[in-house]
This record gives structure tokens, C-alpha cells and sequence, in this order.
């Protein structure tokens, strides 16, 4: 609302960088125990901020502006965060080198889960990306919300000549939830969408309602509508009858 469409469709969106604690270690929900030993532990389960993040990622690829992934958040990184006080401290922790696999001389964090793990994030971060540019409407497109509901939140984005459209149904619950998502008068009757997370397709039915029977917990959908089949061309001219 105050910033010129240029501005907010440029605007950097990130979650972390060289002056804050890393995203993975923040959507963690053992930082307020105070306790360092549990992130000196080789054995720390990070699948719950894992999934966490993830799903903040769907939301950071499909909202307006510039998406921007500080270095290694696409594999899960976290530094060995230190405590001072009554603060955890981010410098220098959050500047480590990155973890290539290749570099022996880098330390290789037990915080870093294991190779399998991190490549299934780091092909998730790839994912987003690619249907991102693959969509012009989730880049230049509109801005449409549709629907908030308890923990569900579903918005649009839509190209103005129609030729794009995207619908992303999200889900900030710990646990999975239905959804229906009214489109009438945004996404005709009978259209088909697809989630690109998983290649599910949705017909919006005839009361013009998306209806998906299970949004994944702290995560949700990305549906693009798939393109009308003998769709006659926009008129670029107009001809007056007499």
C-alpha cells in the first residue's frame, strides 16, 4: 500500500544473512531452552525446523518481489551457535565457509544433517526456483489473496492478460488440513490446475471451489493452471459493424 508497484515487485525477500543467526537455527523450537549442548550434539534431529523451513520457502518463492537465499540456507546450515548472556550470538558463526563435499579442509558440521538430507532440501530450494521461472505470473503477476482461514492461507497470482495463473494453498499447522478455496470469477469453471510439488491435479468444480483434501503440515501447494485447450486468441482489433 505505500510502496510503488516497481518497488514492492522489486523489494528483497530474504530470511537471512551476515548479521543474523541462520533461518534454520531461528525456526528452531528448542532455541529458548537456553541450551548449547543440544546443538553440540552430532545426533540433533533438525527435521522438525527442517520442515519449518521448507515450507517458508514455498511462501518466499511464490510471494512478490526478489527471493534471496543467503549462501548454504539450501542445505541446511547452521552454524555452531554460542551462547553469551542471555543472547545467542550470530558473528562469526553465521559467516562459516560453505561445506563443500570435495573440501576436505572444511569443517563438515554434524549440524549439517547428513548428505541425503541435505541434497533432498538443496533439490526443493531447485524446485521452487524453476516453477518460479517457469511462471511469469509468480514473478510479474498479481497479487490476489483468497482465502484465510484458522491456519490455511491461499492467495493468487495472475498475469493481466490471463496468460498465467497460480494458486498457492498453505498450511502453518503441525498437522495436515482440507481446504477449499473459492476462485469464482478468478479461474473459470472446469479448469484444471497442477501442483508443481508433486504433479497432483485439482478441476475447480462447479460451484467454482478448488477442493483439496489434504494440505501438508507447515508446507501447502503450488498450482498452475494448465493452459486452455483451443483457447481463441486475444482481439487486437476491432472492426465496426454497421
Amino acid at each position: 500500500e505505500r510502496y510503488a508497484p516497481e518497488a514492492f515487485a522489486a523489494m528483497m525477500n530474504l530470511f537471512g544473512s551476515h548479521d543474523t543467526n541462520r533461518a534454520l537455527f531461528l525456526l528452531d523450537h528448542n532455541t529458548g531452552t537456553n541450551n548449547t549442548a543440544l546443538y553440540n550434539d552430532p545426533n540433533y534431529d533438525w527435521s522438525d525446523a527442517i520442515s519449518r523451513l521448507r515450507g517458508a520457502a514455498l511462501v518466499q518463492m511464490t510471494m512478490p518481489g526478489a527471493p534471496t537465499i543467503y549462501y548454504g540456507d539450501e542445505i541446511g546450515l547452521v552454524g555452531p551457535v554460542s551462547r553469551d548472556g542471555s543472547q545467542w550470538q550470530d558473528d562469526p558463526y553465521n559467516r562459516q565457509p560453505y561445506p563443500w563435499l570435495d573440501e576436505t579442509g572444511t569443517p563438515y558440521y554434524a549440524h549439517l544433517q547428513s548428505v541425503p538430507a541435505r541434497t533432498a532440501l538443496f533439490n526443493y530450494y531447485q524446485l521452487l526456483i524453476n516453477t518460479r521461472n517457469a511462471n511469469p505470473a509468480l514473478r510479474t503477476g498479481s497479487f490476489d489473496p483468497l482465502l484465510t482461514a484458522g491456519d490455511i492461507y491461499a492467495y493468487g497470482r495472475k498475469m493481466a492478460d490471463d496468460s498465467n495463473t497460480a494458486v498457492m494453498i498453505v498450511n502453518g499447522s503441525n498437522g495436515a488440513l482440507p481446504a477449499t478455496v473459492n476462485v469464482s470469477g478468478y479461474i473459470p469453471t472446469g479448469s484444471v490446475l497442477t501442483d508443481a510439488l508433486t504433479s497432483t491435479n485439482y478441476t475447480v468444480d462447479g460451484s467454482g471451489n478448488i477442493v483439496v483434501g489434504s494440505v501438508p503440515a507447515r508446507g501447502g501447494l503450488i498450482l498452475i493452471l494448465n493452459p486452455f485447450v483451443g483457447r481463441p486468441s486475444c482481439i487486437t482489433d476491432l472492426v465496426a459493424v454497421s
